[in-house]
């Protein structure tokens, strides 16, 4: 379990925290459930990007045991590829759970949020062409980071 906290990587789980309460401090009605739904997706989908990340660099041979930095657990052999990908199916599924409750109540226009959401958690590092490696990552970053989780957290009141 340890192996997958660190490979979740909670130095950075600020990045899908934070949108989330910049944009429930800039609404008028506080719901606390959708607060914590939004919240727990938010972070769900950080870690999924985290464990996607190490996943597909290790498989494609960008990042070896060799590697410069915080230590990446696919490539250093301590939990398979076969191990991360269900780390990664379950990282999504627990995003999807607050995801579909928040659909219930406010519409499907949600669903089509976390299908984007989940589609870049994948690509940023995964596919045939990721955007990450094409220069195309910050850009994400601030987008699905930034803007929809932020924005996200003011339009799903």
């Amino acid at each position: 379990m340890q192996v997958f906290v660190e490979a979740a990587r909670p130095k950075t789980l600020g990045a899908g925290v934070v949108p989330v309460l910049v944009g429930t401090a800039a609404v008028h009605r506080f719901i606390p459930w959708r607060f914590g739904a939004a919240l727990v997706a938010a972070v769900a989908v950080q870690v999924a990007v985290n464990y996607a990340n190490d996943y597909f660099d290790a498989v494609r041979g960008v990042d070896t045991v060799a590697r410069m930095g915080p230590r990446r657990v696919t490539a250093a052999g301590l939990v398979t590829a076969a191990q991360m990908r269900l780390a990664i199916a379950l990282a999504l599924a627990v995003a999807s759970v607050p995801g579909l409750a928040l659909a219930a109540v406010i519409g499907p226009q949600v669903i089509v949020v976390g299908a984007l959401s989940f589609a870049a958690a994948l690509g940023y590092s995964g596919g045939p062409r990721p955007f990450g490696a094409i220069g195309l990552g910050e850009v994400f970053v601030f987008v699905f980071f930034g803007l929809v989780g932020t924005v996200g957290a003011i339009w799903f009141r």
